[in-house]
């Protein structure tokens, strides 16, 4: 189980709030009680934002796509459609249809098509599968071993190499926004933020030689960097 209280990242405006969500929710039968769930539609745009702050890591999420998708209606990709506009998330949902196409065999209906032909999205995607399979493409390989060193097996996969790796993913998950100004903000909030738990950890308040303030900062970035 996986909870949450927003689909996407914390200080994203296109993330799913629980309430909107919610607010548009379909109800089920679950162990005898009407329970209420995300329609289709929501399911598939919010797995597909979830699983691209992930960078597709796990084969599951592609084959819960592919699930989903086979159950989909023309008024579903409709609905579908207008949300991941609404949302500004066509290309995250475009690489998700990508790799059910490409990974899970899955054959895409025209609707389909369209939100697939999104720009970059079939680049993009090619480099999640990828990372599925336990590598980086060529030039994010060669970063790597630039900057931390030949350290991958026999097969040339790319290990994950920490901060490192941290970083390149993401500017890969940058990459994966709509607009230039997302991506910008995305990258200021990933890389330079600490989280909540960094934030709350008071009792760790750095050198004392620096005011308080610049000392927790700088804390807290070491803190976010070696994790």
């Amino acid at each position: 189980m996986d909870l949450h209280w927003r689909i996407g990242p914390r200080f994203a405006t296109d993330a799913l709030g629980a309430e909107e969500v919610f607010g548009r929710s379909d109800v089920v039968d679950l162990l005898g009680e009407r329970t209420p769930t995300l329609g289709r539609a929501h399911t598939v745009l919010a797995h597909t934002l979830h699983a691209a702050t992930h960078e597709w890591s796990r084969l599951e999420d592609v084959a819960s796509l592919c699930g989903l998708l086979q159950q989909f209606t023309d008024q579903d990709w409709h609905y579908l459609s207008q949300s991941a506009h609404e949302h500004d998330s066509r290309r995250r949902l475009a690489v998700g249809l990508c790799l059910a196409r490409d990974i899970g065999g899955l054959p895409l209906p025209r609707p389909a098509l369209t939100l697939a032909d999104y720009r970059g999205a079939d680049r993009l995607a090619k480099e999640a599968q990828a990372f599925l399979l336990g590598s980086r493409p060529t030039w994010w390989a060669r970063v790597l071993r630039l900057v931390a060193g030949p350290k991958g097996d026999d097969s040339g996969s790319v290990k994950r190499f920490g901060r490192i790796d941290r970083a390149l993913g993401v500017l890969w998950q940058a990459q994966t926004l709509d607009t230039w100004q997302a991506s910008v903000r995305h990258l200021e909030r990933r890389l330079m933020a600490s989280g909540a738990h960094d934030l709350a950890s008071v009792g760790h308040t750095g050198p004392a030689w620096l005011p308080s303030p610049v000392a927790q900062l700088l804390w807290r970035q070491q803190r976010l960097w070696t994790r």
